[in-house]
């Protein structure tokens, strides 16, 4: 039976008019077989194999039963086939049970949220930025509003809590507004633990914001990502438009932020929205009529806060600096706060004593005008304070009276032989 090529240019020549005894002579073929191939109104094809017998085509039968009852652990099964005589790999009765379980398909309600009523925050992780010599893992704080599914986006080369509020702070900044609710993955940011009954213990400085701003925190129950499907999306919308093709040894983290807030100004509240079939800006007015107003509270204070000793000669060590205070501190256990300008402020009580401007990237000796003529002043006065401080003297312990060890050798009873 001819196939293939030999098949398509014998119809093609028959198509063209020429004869038969002239293809028969081209091709080598019998006059008969291209006779026949004339009058066939299409390629012929194979026809279909028998199946060749299994090796658990016996047992069919017997797996279906088992099926039936719910029995489809397939070990179990190919254990009992082999009593039976099978002498077949367990893989084969795997690919046979394959199609016999049942199928379960999770069902998630689509969960949607008035103006103003929630808002999803999460962390992502972008990859690696060189920061100065040193390259830093990148991160992402995206906060989406449930309702017109706007988002706020800042880069950061730290997720710890300081920037965790501060990127809250510049978001309802962005907003004009903050909604009711805020709902949160389970970040140690905010959620401190959960006790065995499940109830949420927030982070005491977290729960100070949220305080301080009135909206109420929610929790995601663990592992159920889908809970905050939309900041999830917007997420996967960030790293698949804005992210994608990024030339990381070229950006900073300034750049980033002042190109990441125009993206989303003319991209990503412009575009139509896939689950909503609209665009956030057009739903963006209902949403920013019923946000939360700020107010002219000023705001909530995100500094860092430590605690150092100061040394005797009117320094202490901080973030790699050596930062000088007043002389008349030393000794003294500090207050230090670092702001977002990375101002760094030592505090004695409620008073701020000095103040320092931390440079990025920069490290050493951070000085106070006159602060050595002001340590030798007070050294003439306190002596004490530049002279190594003797040992502490021993107390007068009283006298131990001294034994021979054969003393508790007789005591004991102990042989003089055995000694």
């Amino acid at each position: 039976m001819l196939r293939g090529e030999s098949w398509y240019m014998i119809r093609d020549l028959l198509r063209d008019g020429v004869s038969i005894s002239e293809i028969a002579r081209r091709t080598g073929c019998d006059r008969k077989t291209i006779r026949k191939l004339r009058e066939q109104p299409a390629h012929p094809r194979p026809a279909p194999r028998r199946p060749r017998p299994g090796i658990l085509d016996a047992y069919k039968p017997y797996l279906e039963q088992r099926a039936s009852h719910g029995v489809l652990n397939a070990t179990k099964l190919h254990g009992e086939l082999g009593t039976q005589g099978y002498t077949g790999g367990i893989a084969v009765v795997r690919r046979f049970l394959s199609p016999l379980r049942p199928r379960t398909v999770s069902v998630t309600e689509r969960f949607e949220t008035l103006p103003g009523q929630q808002a999803q925050v999460d962390w992502a992780s972008c990859g690696h930025l060189w920061d100065g010599e040193q390259r830093r893992p990148l991160s992402a704080f995206v906060l989406t509003l449930g309702y017109s599914r706007r988002q706020y986006v800042e880069f950061t080369l730290r997720q710890d809590l300081e920037h965790f509020l501060r990127c809250h702070v510049h978001a309802f900044a962005y907003f004009g507004g903050l909604p009711h609710e805020l709902l949160y993955d389970n970040l140690k940011t905010a959620v401190d633990h959960r006790t065995p009954d499940g109830t949420v213990v927030w982070n005491p400085r977290f729960r100070d914001f949220a305080d301080y701003y009135g909206f109420t925190p929610r929790a995601c129950r663990p592992y159920r990502p889908q809970t905050k499907g939309k900041v999830e999306r917007g997420i996967r919308y960030l790293k698949g438009n804005f992210l994608l093709g990024l030339d990381r040894n070229a950006a900073t983290v300034e750049t980033l932020n002042r190109d990441g807030l125009a993206w989303l100004r003319e991209t990503a509240d412009v575009r139509v929205h896939g689950t909503i079939h609209e665009r956030p800006s057009d739903r963006w007015p209902a949403e920013q009529a019923a946000l939360q107003a700020i107010g002219e509270r000023p705001a909530f204070d995100t500094s860092y806060v430590t605690q150092r000793l100061v040394s005797r000669e009117g320094v202490l060590s901080y973030g790699g600096y050596r930062v000088e205070v007043p002389p008349e501190h030393a000794g003294r256990v500090v207050l230090l706060k670092e702001d977002e300008q990375r101002w760094l402020r030592v505090y004695w009580g409620t008073q701020c004593v000095v103040a320092h401007r931390l440079n990025a990237g920069a490290h050493g000796r951070l000085q106070v005008p006159g602060h050595a003529a002001a340590l030798r002043t007070l050294a003439r006065r306190r002596p004490a304070m530049t002279v190594a401080a003797s040992p502490p003297r021993l107390p007068d312990w009283p006298e131990v009276e001294r034994r021979p060890l054969s003393h508790y050798d007789d005591a004991a009873g102990v042989p003089a032989v055995a000694r």
